[in-house]
């Protein structure tokens, strides 16, 4: 069965890994995505370690489901093929710095004149206006500046950076739910509109817990200051080593005090509820820790489990890589990639009873499917030649 984005053409000229991997996920929902490279060098994640004969594992990780047509858009030639392809797309993403597609002349009102239905995202570092709005950007700058870093670690310790591109995958997906809104307003009113999301911007949606702490203190939070106000919260120590638990609501705590044989403090008027819970931490976590310590961390995750009090165990990546819930959830998926071989990606987190979402192309290869694009949108094999001599793509 089909994707629930099964005709829907989408154009990506995107680079690094927050552009990419927002066309990706549309092209995991059926639809249809050309990734346009320049010439010769391609996306710049083309050369990100790891390699695999010669492919980079980094870009195919975020650059599967499309097809690569190489295109040099300083060239005219180039820009009216990408006019071309336009004509018949539904969303066109960029990720330049701002004010460079217009320099192109691919900006909103250009693409706008060939397909005025168009639904146009600009993924960029601080957005399209503002003081900041000529900065470049990456993940880990914006996991310092927006906030994010100065919550990060332990109580006590210095910033700390998340060990995943937590900023570029956010924006990826808030890109996409800005892309996906806008083509059901197109469906509603026949009418395209622009969308300018940045990494700035989605450095603060997971700010969420520790803003309201500012905005009702006026004090930033500090790392691991999340703990003083979940308790309990966060890593605790078993017989033979660690895990985490969280007792995020009233009735978990009391189930929690059940089952670690603490009935007193589920009875404690002062420990009714998680804000005063919060005032007696220094008394409530020792007697906690002092009843984890007689079992084994497997033991008490699977009793906590059992009795609804969220509780898990510390996984590297070959744990959770290899898990049964993993593979039941098909989260790992194997892929036939023309040069780097049996390739294995991350699956689809999303899953469909109607339209099923699959990973039907592994990554292309740079221009891999310039000759077949350029066929379907009616070049000839000659007029192919022609350009590949002069460079165009």
């Amino acid at each position: 069965m089909a994707g629930p984005l099964e005709g829907i053409r989408v154009i990506d000229i995107t680079k690094t890994i927050a552009g990419p991997y927002s066309a990706s996920l549309l092209g995991d929902m059926g639809a249809d995505v050309t990734k346009v490279e320049p010439p010769g060098t391609g996306d710049d994640f083309r050369y990100a370690a790891p390699i695999v004969e010669g492919e980079s594992y980094y870009f195919m990780m975020a650059n599967r489901n499309k097809k690569s047509i190489t295109l040099n858009l300083k060239n005219e030639k180039g820009k009216k093929i990408l006019f071309d392809l336009v004509k018949d797309a539904d969303v066109f993403i960029e990720s330049y710095r701002p004010g460079t597609v217009k320099r192109l002349g691919v900006d909103y009102k250009a693409i706008k004149e060939v397909n005025p239905q168009i639904v146009y995202c600009s993924i960029s570092g601080f957005g399209q206006d503002g003081p900041l709005r000529d900065r470049a950007a990456y993940d880990l700058v914006l996991q310092s500046m927006g906030g994010i870093m100065s919550v990060t670690g332990s109580p006590g310790g210095p910033p700390t950076p998340v060990g995943v591109p937590i900023i570029d995958v956010l924006t990826a997906l808030i890109a996409v739910y800005g892309i996906l809104s806008s083509l059901v307003f197109r469906e509603r009113t026949g009418k395209g509109q622009y969308v300018d999301t940045s990494l700035f911007e989605a450095s603060m949606v997971p700010l969420m817990q520790m803003a309201a702490v500012y905005f009702n203190t006026g004090v930033p939070p500090k790392p691991g200051q999340k703990q003083e106000y979940l308790v309990p919260y966060g890593v605790f120590n078993a017989k033979d080593g660690q895990f985490v638990l969280e007792a995020g609501n009233d009735a978990t705590w009391k189930r929690l005090c059940h089952v670690l044989a603490l009935d007193d403090m589920a009875d404690d008027p002062r420990f009714q509820k998680n804000y005063d819970r919060a005032k007696y931490r220094q008394e409530i976590l020792p007697r906690i820790e002092g009843a984890l310590r007689t079992r084994e961390a497997e033991e008490w995750i699977e009793i906590l489990g059992d009795a609804g009090v969220p509780a898990g165990p510390i996984y590297n990546l070959d744990q959770i890589f290899k898990h049964p819930q993993t593979v039941h959830r098909k989260m790992i998926v194997e892929v036939d990639h023309p040069k780097a071989g049996r390739t294995k990606l991350i699956g689809i987190p999303t899953k469909f009873s109607e339209t099923p979402a699959e990973i039907s192309l592994p990554p292309p290869m740079l221009g891999q499917h310039t000759e077949e694009i350029l066929q379907r949108i009616g070049y000839t094999a000659e007029q192919f030649k022609e350009l590949k001599n002069e460079g165009v793509v």
